[in-house]
This record gives C-alpha cells, sequence and structure tokens, in this order.
C-alpha cells in the first residue's frame, strides 16, 4: 500500500508540477519520505485566502488584521472571485 500510495503522490505531483496559471498559486517541489510528506508552494505575502473569507461570523465580507476586523469591499470580492473562476477554469478547461 505504501509503494502504491506513494505513486499516486508522485503523479499527482506530477500534474500538479506543469500547471501555472497567474490565478493559481506556484508549485515550488515536494518531499516524500519516511517521516514527510509535503508539498512546497510560493509564498503568499498576505497569506492564505481563506483568512479573508472565512473569518468572523460574516465569512464572506470580514477579515481580521491586528485584531480588528476589516471589511473587504465589494469591488476587490469581486476582483477575488473572478480570479478563482479563471483558475478553476483554467484548470477543467485549459490544462
Amino acid at each position: 500500500m505504501d509503494k502504491r500510495m506513494e505513486e499516486q503522490f508522485v503523479a499527482e505531483v506530477g500534474s500538479i508540477a506543469g500547471t501555472q496559471h497567474i490565478n493559481l498559486v506556484r508549485f515550488n517541489g515536494f518531499c516524500y519520505d519516511d517521516t514527510l510528506i509535503a508539498q512546497v508552494y510560493e509564498y503568499m505575502e498576505n497569506g492564505s485566502l481563506d483568512k479573508y473569507l472565512f473569518k468572523g461570523n460574516d465569512v464572506d465580507t470580514l477579515r481580521e488584521e491586528n485584531d480588528q476586523k476589516v471589511l473587504i469591499e465589494f469591488g476587490r470580492l469581486h476582483e477575488i472571485a473572478m480570479g478563482t473562476a479563471k483558475g478553476i477554469r483554467y484548470l477543467h478547461e485549459e490544462c
């Protein structure tokens, strides 16, 4: 089972490695050994998108910055949604 899992992981990493798009986080490498299985992606200066979308009670409009809730304006949310949609379309249709 371990050998099959390793082969599947390496095959998936191969698929990911060949995927590049402006709206996707760049894949930099991976590690697969007895103690660690990891994928390495580019550093995201502003952090992960989930912290902007899933923080607090108003999941679609609030994020925290220095322990304060900050409203993300609708225009920025629209940009995020469109960029995400373009990345997904690329993965499903063009990749």
